[in-house]
């Protein structure tokens, strides 16, 4: 049996062992998690409790908007709602994800290798769909991301972009594609190998490993240093950056692959252990490592002032 049928099996077993009437005790709109005292991110928070039953935990992001995202961040985030609300339970709650992009939507049942001291580890997605999640909390769920409220008197960030080695990138966790993304030892000096061979050729497994990062790459820092931003407005920059992509004539998947790096940019957090971790990118970043590249483009908030 795959890994992936078994964890679509343990899923099933979930939805119908834990399945039960609840009724929602929290709704919270906006609900922000800080690592050292820096914002994480944000999701719609909905919890459902019963007694006798584990409580059911439902987060929705926006996914372009919000920080670190729900897949990224799953283990800081669930770990975070079952230290506040769930502190004298010996499990966390049933988590269940509802993460919104721009033409798609991921609601999945997630799982954890549970730790002490409220840890959690090696997340493992099973896609779900609504009507599993209604049998499950037996009830209608509401999975709009809902309003947000202006935040009140908070600093401004905008977003810096930052040059990194790619040798400094961790190991990443990742969720999916583990054929082409599988565990990696010595990683500093199979970077270093790849660096002196010749750009692998694109491979089929995916998007991120489709294309030739040294190139992209290469152009999208020439990009960085060479356009000017004209925008008062720190948020437009990207877009900016994107034009200036275009303006250069770049098509295909060099296009997209430079263009990312600007809209969606790689992002290194720093974990309560000090070690960095994936905000975001964490497949472009491997794919970057297979193909030694030595550096690119990641992304920093920083606090900005007129």
């Amino acid at each position: 049996m795959t890994d992936r049928a078994r964890t679509h099996r343990r899923s099933r077993q979930v939805l119908a062992e834990d399945a039960g009437a609840r009724t929602r005790v929290l709704d919270v709109p906006v609900h922000e998690v800080t690592v050292r005292d820096r914002r994480l991110g944000s999701f719609r928070l909905q919890i459902y409790t019963a007694d006798g039953l584990r409580p059911v935990v439902i987060v929705t992001q926006d996914a372009t908007s919000e920080g670190c995202s729900l897949v990224n961040g799953a283990e800081r985030y669930a770990a975070s709602v079952w230290r506040t609300h769930f502190t004298k339970a010996a499990e966390p709650p049933l988590w269940v994800q509802n993460m919104q992009m721009q033409d798609s939507t991921m609601l999945a049942l997630v799982a954890f290798d549970v730790g002490t001291d409220y840890t959690l580890s090696d997340a493992i997605w099973d896609v779900i769909d609504p009507t599993d999640l209604q049998r499950l909390v037996g009830a209608d769920v509401d999975l709009r991301r809902g309003q947000r409220p202006a935040p009140a008197s908070k600093p401004v960030y905008r977003t810096k972009f930052i040059i990194t080695p790619v040798a400094n990138f961790p190991p990443g966790k990742p969720f999916r594609a583990r054929r082409c993304m599988p565990p990696m030892r010595h990683r500093r000096w199979r970077h270093l190998l790849a660096r002196l061979r010749p750009a692998p050729a694109p491979a089929s497994c995916c998007w991120y490993h489709g294309g030739d990062w040294r190139t992209a790459n290469a152009t999208a820092l020439r990009l960085l240093a060479t356009t000017p931003m004209t925008s008062a407005d720190p948020g437009e920059w990207p877009v900016e950056l994107c034009e200036a992509v275009d303006a250069a004539g770049i098509t295909g998947w060099q296009r997209q692959a430079v263009q990312s790096l600007f809209l969606d940019p790689i992002v290194l957090e720093h974990e309560d252990n000090g070690r960095l971790s994936y905000g975001n990118g964490q497949h472009r970043g491997r794919a970057m490592h297979d193909a030694g590249v030595a550096r690119t483009i990641t992304a920093v908030d920083e606090l900005y002032t007129v």
